[in-house]
Parts: structure tokens; sequence; C-alpha cells
């Protein structure tokens, strides 16, 4: 049988995304340590009930320094392993972030200096098993911490998170398994998304992301460098181009509205060079 591709909903990504969603409880934080710098290579791995051999919907790079600024790349594939879109974003220190999409030579470039401070507080404690952030935020509910051995010579920590899908016409209940790695920053060695059929316990399908290249070590300058020759547009206008590159189609209204802070955002901190 010839591979697919797995489109997981979007409940999933927000369980196995590159970070479990933190609530916003305000604390006093203490001075936070340099960075550790990294680079991770990830591959990730699709399974759906029916399919002969999992399927890779995407290879990802994430890059971290010292002083906390980050660099992340996607590729997408289709069915036929061919590339479907790539796309990556910028977080620089002094609060450049930018968005951006090769295929569509367009991002989203802010600048706010306090998004520093807020990296900061949102980022994971080591010490409290990488599972709460450094001022306090964890993990709304239906979550647990355990110890998650060894990957690629690193301890790690395995964060468990399960809900829910109201919106599904079986009873599903969606798992989220993230192992993080202390000595690197609380990153994300590996993460699971499962969706799972509550009455049977049997798993329907799978995204299994697992980093296969690991450099503890400053990474390549080259990596953090503002991208040139992209125009740069609000979120509306960048999702718009999407749906119409990808699937012909408009925005629906719901969509537009949830765009609309980040527009409002956008055009309060709007970064050109």
């Amino acid at each position: 049988m010839k591979a697919k591709r797995l489109v997981l909903p979007a409940v999933i990504l927000s369980v196995a995304a590159a970070s479990l969603l933190t609530t916003s409880i305000v604390r006093k934080v203490r001075a936070a340590p340099a960075w550790a710098p990294y680079q991770l290579t990830y591959k990730t791995y699709n399974t759906k009930q029916g399919w002969t051999q999992p399927a890779e919907s995407l290879e990802s790079l994430r890059a971290v320094r010292t002083d906390g600024s980050t660099s992340e790349s996607f590729t997408g594939y289709r069915a036929d392993g061919s590339v479907q879109n790539e796309w990556s974003d910028l977080h620089l220190a002094g609060g450049v972030s930018v968005h951006a999409s090769k295929a569509l030579g367009l991002m989203t470039a802010t600048r706010n200096p306090g998004e520093d401070a807020a990296r900061q507080r949102q980022r994971l404690d080591p010490s409290k098993s990488c599972a709460v952030s450094m001022e306090g935020g964890s993990p709304s509910s239906g979550w647990s911490v355990t110890d998650g051995g060894v990957l690629s010579g690193y301890r790690t920590f395995k964060i468990v998170v399960e809900m829910k899908d109201p919106r599904s016409p079986a009873p599903t209940i969606h798992r989220g398994t993230i192992w993080r790695a202390p000595a690197l920053d609380c990153a994300e060695l590996r993460v699971l998304a499962e969706v799972i059929d509550a009455g049977s316990g049997q798993v329907l399908t799978t995204s299994d992301r697992r980093a296969y290249d690991i450099r503890a070590e400053e990474p390549d300058a080259s990596l953090f460098q503002l991208p040139a020759g992209y125009r740069n547009v609000s979120p509306v206008d960048f999702a718009t181009a999407q749906a119409q590159t990808c699937c012909g189609r408009q925005l629906k209204e719901g969509e537009q509205s949830a765009l609309q802070p980040g527009v409002t955002y956008f055009q309060q901190y709007r970064y050109d060079w």
C-alpha cells in the first residue's frame, strides 16, 4: 500500500507542538542563567490504521544560542515524498520575531523589546522536571511527569498530557508525550502525539517527532541572519496567501477574527530592515 501523509487535528498539535501551553501564573522570577546552546534536527513520521508503514511528513531544525535567540526551519512533504512547503521562525535577542514562508516569499516580522523578558518567564525550569516555567506556570490539567530514561545519551523527563476531543463523532482521547532533556535547557528530544479510541484503547493515529542529530554547542551564526527578499505582511495577509496557495480558498470569517489580535500586534511592532 502506498504510504500516505497524515494531517493531524489542531487539538493534537496543541498537545504535541514544540511547547506545552502554560498557565499565566505570575510570580517573581529569579535571575535566569544563560541559555544552553544546541542545534537539533528532527524527523516526523505518521502512522494510521491500515497503513503498511510509517510516512515521513516533516523534517525540522531548532537552534538556540546562549543569548536565548532561536532559529527554527521546517520542510513538509507530500505523499509522493516531494516538498510541499517550507517555512521558518526566527526569534532574536532584542525582541525581533520573523515568521517566513519561502514558497510565498512572505514574512511577518515584528520587534518588541518586551519579548525577551516574556520568553525568560515562559522558559521551562530544568530544576522542576522541565514541566514548570520559570514564572511557575504548568500545563493546565490532565498532565503527569516521570523519569523518561536516557535518549541519545541525555537524561530526560517524560511529560504526558491527555484530553478528550469534544468535536470527534466517536469518543477519542488525544495524548501528547514529550521527552525533555534538562541538560539542554529542557529541549524536546521526542514528541509523540496519539489519537486513541476511548472505548477500546486502540491507537488510531500517531505522529512521532524525534531528534536524530544533536549538537550541544553554539549553533552556526548563519542560522540567525535576518531573511532577505521577503515582503513583510500582516498575519491575516500571510494566512490568506497560504490558504489560496495550498487549497484555493479564502479565509473564513472566524479565521480572520482569530487573527485580529496578531494584526493589532503587527501594526504596533512591525519591523522592517
